[in-house]
């Protein structure tokens, strides 16, 4: 764990943040997050601060992707940092960390650290500790974009975060023509059901950063009868059909999934895909599955 000696321009009381509207629209393409609306110090201010802190401030980014902000709720100005890997004492990788630190003691502690950036960030009061999404993508050509759900958990008065949820897409994919205003709960009625990678089945379909022996296809998944998820969006298929943008429940584990180069390959647990399934094979229901309310945004422990 990493502490900060906090300088005394950073104890200062913090007014409350606008809450954010967490929205599922965070999964539909890379975006920059706006920290404006969260943030607390000026760019010129935080980087006096951060120099102050010891942070190597003439690294490209290092003033940019910090960010002074109450992030735990308690009044007092704390520290995210979301953007490239790097350091002082070494050059970057190419990836994404996150990192926050809660103000405390007249120090701030690292109390979270993980791979990726904040795409999306929320809370439902200024008192609450806030909720976040973070997107990843791993290196050399990997096809697959990582998000995951992070929630603020509270055990005998100390703040932690926990991963809650993990959704996996694929670089490139098409967006959908029509947005929903709400998402649409669904069931798989006739399985097995295929989720692709583009709107409708293309057989010639080559992958982002696939070699000439790879194989060729945009099936992602295959569904059993009795999957759920939600739909997020539609577009028309190539065959006049309508195909919905989804993302399936991770409960619901794919019977296979296309791997990091092209193989058929058994799922991970506790993971939803991003995708499109052919609306006919699906029908709506009521009520979306409790894994997929991602407005939960607080747990006690």
């Amino acid at each position: 764990m990493h502490t900060l000696r906090v300088v005394s321009a950073l104890l200062i009381l913090a007014p409350p943040s606008a809450a954010s509207g967490q929205s599922i629209a965070s999964l539909l393409g890379p975006r920059s997050f706006d920290w404006h609306a969260w943030e607390t110090h000026s760019e010129a201010t935080k980087r006096d601060v951060l120099e102050r802190l010891g942070i190597c401030v003439d690294l490209p980014g290092m003033v940019e992707d910090h960010h002074f902000l109450d992030f735990s709720g308690d009044g007092i100005v704390d520290l995210i940092y979301s953007g490239e890997d790097v350091a002082c004492d070494y050059p970057g990788t190419g990836e994404k960390r996150t990192a926050l630190f809660l103000a405390r003691d007249g120090e701030l502690s690292e109390i979270f650290i993980n791979n990726g950036e904040i795409v999306d960030m929320w809370r439902e009061a200024p008192w609450q500790p806030v909720s976040f999404l973070v997107r990843w993508e791993m290196c050399c050509g990997d096809v697959f974009i990582h998000y995951e759900y992070f929630y603020p958990v509270s055990r005998r008065g100390s703040l932690s975060y926990e991963g809650y949820s993990q959704i996996t897409s694929v670089v490139d994919m098409p967006l959908p023509v029509v947005l929903y205003e709400a998402p649409k709960p669904f069931v798989v009625e006739q399985g097995p059901c295929s989720l692709r990678v583009t709107p409708g089945v293309d057989d010639d379909f080559r992958w982002p950063y696939s070699r000439p022996h790879d194989p060729t296809g945009n099936l992602l998944a295959r569904y059993r009868t009795g999957a759920i998820g939600i739909a997020l969006g539609e577009s028309p298929g190539p065959n006049g059909r309508t195909w919905w943008f989804v993302l399936m429940d991770a409960s619901s584990r794919p019977l296979g999934i296309r791997g990091f180069q092209g193989g058929w390959e058994s799922a991970p647990p506790g993971r939803g895909y991003l995708g499109w399934m052919d609306s006919d094979a699906l029908g709506e229901v009521v009520r979306a599955p409790r894994s997929l309310d991602t407005y939960r945004y607080w747990r006690r422990r």
